[in-house]
């Protein structure tokens, strides 16, 4: 046998409570009571239109936005238009239209009937009115604009004036401190005779540059100079040492005066030598200086008579340093004139003391060059210090001077930015325009805005068939019976093996040797049964939860197909109690010449063998027990007599139909179950409730014999075609 559905599952529900497509069409079907509804609503929603409409005016005045440039920083600064907006229907303002209209309505019925709003993109200011009455609109309109811009004037007058008298007294105090702040400034600046505090900065870091770069190098050479005097301190200490030996050998050879006349020469080539390097020395320094002061004279820094001073220093300098050509022969005449005085002799001449000689007139004239370089850096040095010290003096004068600036300024800036505010402020006040122009003031209309009474008529009939929808949604959601294969399948978790349609002539629903209606659906439900029950001899009982579903009809239909399957069918009439059948067997019977003998006369013992109570019938290979309508003890249904009876039929039988009784009514059904192979349930369309068929079922389980599916019998064209 197939696989089947263990009891666990059977009868449980799953998704919805209901089946979506099932209910719609359930409501489709009853389409005549929503056109009743239709017809009703109409001659409804006109009297409801007449009874409750009203006919609407409307009026408009445009005005457009063109606020003052009053800076943001500026208390008086216009609010955004959003503000504006709200700030139309303000109740001061809705009290005011209403007193001078004598308008009797409420200021909230009056607020619900204007609309402020802006055009988008534009700075167009739009007050729309709406109202029942055509010349009430348009005074309405205007006088709303006219208290809104009077209000809005008064508040930007109120606050320019309490804006102007604040502004007037900080213009006073600010006017007075500037006084202060610029007399300070000019005291500052008589006391320490500032010209231009930024220039003479400037010179005075370019001279302590050049002094530092000047006194750098100068330090250099002076040890570089110390370094070479004691290197030749070296050399003429060894060349005295030669010469004394030397002049010791010429002793007898020299005269005394002519020593002395060569000593003198010597003093004086020396002296002359100290004096030329010391001038040269002089030069340089007073070089130095003129440069100085021709640079600062160019600059405006010193006056003339300083500039001219050390000039004049400085030609002095060069006429004490540098020869002219006439000083510069006398001399070489000098020195032509000493040698004739005293030649010179080839034969005393020393080596050692020529060398000593040239040696000690070089140690001469670094010292005088290293005296000259300590003067040059002493004198660097302290101008260095002095241009510091004065540079200090100008960097703190510059600061306080910036300051002392940096307020007046301030308070100059502040007193311009006063002014100008003053002036604005003070035109505010006095001006008496808005910022906003009236462009369309608000006009009578000639036709009415609109009417709702086709709205409220619209409005009635759609409720009158809302509620109509919602009536016949209520009656298919409460209707539990099942309606389609597909609500079917998904309240239960069995399959459908096949769906009858409905037809009006019962008769035909039943099988004859001339007509056959529902043979194509039955072939179906047949292949669908011998794929779960493919077993020989098996005993399948048709059941249903409550009288005349159709398990008769299933069962004599399901009978002819396998029939004509060239199988042997036995269809058992199981209903033993007085007339419950909806219809019986006995019309298939073709003998109908001797006395009928069914189940009950078999179970009572009246009938001796199966064979006498098995019938043939009218169908190929269709043979029946029928139920003869004498009431029969249902217990027998369960008793060895008749376990023996489907026993022995299914050694001669391929398969076995038992039409059982309904299972709501008695337990015969679930005493024959436990007897049988395999149970069919017939649901007839919209006449079992689910709740039924879910207890039905899971009394059945009880068996142990496992339900195969369902058959859905008289359903309805619309599920039938759609579900």
């Amino acid at each position: 046998m197939a696989d089947t559905p263990t009891p666990e599952t059977l009868g449980t529900t799953s998704g919805f409570a209901f089946e979506p497509l099932t209910i719609l069409i359930g409501v489709l079907r009853h389409w005549k009571i929503f056109v009743l509804f239709f017809i009703l609503s109409i001659p409804l929603g006109v009297l409801a239109a007449i009874t409750f409409g009203t006919r609407i005016w409307e009026a408009e005045t445009v005005m457009l936005y063109n606020p003052r440039d009053l800076g943001d920083d500026s208390v008086l600064r216009n609010p955004p238009l959003e503000t504006q907006i709200h700030m139309v229907k303000i109740l001061s303002n809705l009290e005011v239209v209403r007193e001078r209209l004598q308008l009797a309505t409420s200021l909230k019925a009056l607020a619900a009937a204007c609309d402020i709003y802006v055009q988008r993109k534009t700075a167009l200011f739009f007050i729309k009115v709406k109202w029942d009455d055509a010349q009430q609109v348009a005074a309405i309109a205007n006088t709303l604009r006219d208290v809104f811009l009077n209000h809005q004037l008064e508040l930007l007058k109120k606050a320019a004036a309490r804006e102007l008298l604040a502004l007037e007294v900080r213009f006073r105090n600010v006017t007075e401190q500037l006084k202060r702040d610029d007399q300070r400034l000019q005291e500052f600046i008589s006391k320490n005779k500032i010209v231009d505090l930024d220039l003479e900065v400037k010179w005075n870091l370019e001279q302590l540059t050049s002094l530092e770069l000047l006194l750098s190098n100068s330090r250099v050479d002076k040890d570089t100079l110390a370094l070479q005097q004691a290197n030749l301190e070296e050399k003429i200490q060894f060349l005295q040492a030669e010469a004394a030996k030397e002049k010791a050998a010429a002793a007898q050879t020299t005269g005394l005066a002519d020593l002395n006349i060569r000593i003198e020469r010597l003093r004086r080539a020396i002296y002359d030598d100290k004096v030329q390097r010391a001038d040269n020395a002089d030069l340089v320094k007073t070089e130095l200086a003129f440069q100085r002061a021709k640079k600062l004279y160019d600059k405006g820094l010193i006056s003339r008579a300083d500039y001219d001073e050390t000039h004049a220093d400085y030609e002095k300098a060069q006429v004490n340093a540098l020869d002219t050509e006439q000083i510069t022969e006398w001399k070489r005449q000098l020195g032509v004139l000493e040698k004739m005085v005293i030649p010179e002799k080839e034969s005393f001449r020393s080596e050692a003391g020529t060398m000593l000689q040239e040696l000690q007139l070089k140690a001469l004239s670094m010292e005088l060059e290293a005296v000259s370089l300590a003067q040059k850096v002493s004198h660097l040095e302290q101008e260095r210090q002095r241009v510091k010290a004065r540079l200090g003096v100008l960097t703190d004068l510059q600061r306080h001077y910036s300051e002392l600036m940096r307020e007046v300024t301030a308070r100059e800036t502040e007193k311009m930015d006063l002014e100008k505010t003053l002036a604005k402020v003070r035109r505010i006040y006095e001006s008496n325009t808005s910022d906003f122009t009236v462009i369309s003031p608000a006009k009578v209309p000639l036709y009415r805005y609109k009417s709702n009474r086709k709205l409220i008529a619209m409005a009635v009939v759609f409720l009158a068939n809302m509620i109509g929808l919602t009536i016949l949604l209520g009656l298919e959601l409460f209707d539990t019976t099942i309606k389609s294969a597909a609500e079917l399948s998904q309240r239960f978790s069995l399959p459908v093996l096949g769906v009858l349609p409905h037809m009006k002539n019962a008769d035909r629903l039943f099988p004859d040797d001339r007509d056959f209606a529902l043979i194509e659906p039955f072939r179906i439900i047949s292949h669908r049964l011998l794929q779960h029950v493919p077993q020989l001899g098996a005993r399948i009982m048709i059941a249903s939860a409550e009288k005349a579903e159709g398990k008769t009809m299933v069962a004599v239909n399901l009978a002819a197909v396998l029939g004509r399957q060239d199988k042997r069918v036995l269809v058992v009439d199981a209903q033993v109690r007085a007339q419950e059948s909806e219809r019986d067997l006995r019309y298939l019977i073709s003998e109908k010449n001797r006395p009928l003998t069914g189940l009950g006369e078999y179970l009572s013992f009246q009938a001796d063998s199966v064979q006498d109570i098995i019938w043939p019938t009218m169908l190929p290979g269709v043979e029946c027990i029928p139920h003869v309508e004498q009431a029969v003890i249902p217990d027998l249904l369960a008793s060895n007599r008749m376990r023996e009876l489907l026993d022995e039929t299914r050694q001669n039988f391929s398969t076995i139909i038992i039409d059982a009784p309904a299972a709501n009514l008695y337990v015969d059904a679930e005493l024959i179950a436990g007897l049988c192979d395999a149970i069919l349930f017939v649901v007839r369309s919209r006449t079992c409730p689910a709740s039924l068929l879910k207890k039905e079922i899971e009394r059945l389980n009880g068996s142990g014999t496992p339900i195969i599916g369902f058959i859905l019998n008289g359903v309805d064209n619309l599920y039938l075609n759609r579900v």
